[in-house]
């Protein structure tokens, strides 16, 4: 009830729905012709069929246009509630704490009854997401030296589904993260690794761009008048009017 969510009835509607309508086992969808992976704590969404659900049912006066429930929608990526992964047809929901609020044990037991046991760690430290994610971690660093210690488990998991799902090189990867936290805008914006899953194309192209426009142009190479005289020779050795060579071309 201290959550700012509980003090706005669309943002506590919109999040309900979001946790109702997440999946709890992985499985298979197929949207439109695409076959999508689904794993705990995601779901499809779109802004016509979110605004379609979220108004069911509610007067016309309090619904909400599918432009205004979807800016919703990425305010609670914003929070970091959820993550939100774009197509052009659609979006996959991804909620960020999803295996916390599914915990039962601290449901059924009181409390003081026997210690929570410890989170078996699922990313070794030498595996490629836990790697990706603690480079993340040094270079956000750089610019802010302050910044907390995040959840490296979280964090590498993400990196996997960027690696896995969305099938991206994490040399790659690792590249663009260095280029995200040199640039001068994007490292504000970019400070975890589901709003680096979110923006890779667009950081892609932008660092692609870049150094395109870094690139020095290849100097455009001078006709030399020796050149000229050399073929001159060559044609008049050949039988040739001299008269007849062309000096111009």
């Amino acid at each position: 009830m201290n959550s700012p969510i509980w003090q706005d009835p669309y943002y506590l509607k919109l999040w309900l729905y979001c946790l109702m309508k997440a999946t709890h086992k992985e499985h298979e969808q197929l949207v439109g012709n695409n076959m999508v992976v689904l794993k705990p704590g995601e779901f499809v969404t779109g802004r016509k069929a979110l605004a379609l659900d979220l108004n069911s049912g509610a007067k016309p006066e309090q619904r909400l246009s599918d432009k205004t429930w979807y800016r919703y929608l990425e305010n609670l990526q914003s929070f970091e509630m959820l993550s939100i992964r774009k197509t052009n047809k659609f979006s996959i929901i991804t909620i960020l704490k999803w295996a916390e609020y599914q915990e039962g044990e601290q449901q059924v037991k009181p409390p003081g009854e026997g210690k929570k046991k410890g989170t078996k760690k699922k990313y070794d430290e030498n595996s490629k997401p836990y790697k990706l994610a603690k480079y993340l971690v040094e270079e956000i660093r750089k610019n802010l030296p302050e910044f907390k210690e995040p959840d490296l488990q979280k964090w590498a998991d993400d990196m996997r589904k960027i690696i896995e799902l969305d099938k991206r090189d994490p040399r790659q990867a690792a590249q663009l993260i260095k280029w995200t936290q040199q640039n001068n805008f994007w490292w504000k914006n970019v400070m975890s690794p589901s709003k680096f899953r979110d923006q890779y194309d667009k950081l892609l192209a932008n660092a692609k761009n870049e150094k395109l426009k870094q690139s020095p142009q290849q100097p455009v190479k001078q006709n030399d008048s020796r050149d000229k005289e050399i073929e001159f020779q060559r044609w008049v050795q050949e039988g040739n009017d001299p008269d007849a060579f062309n000096w111009g071309a």
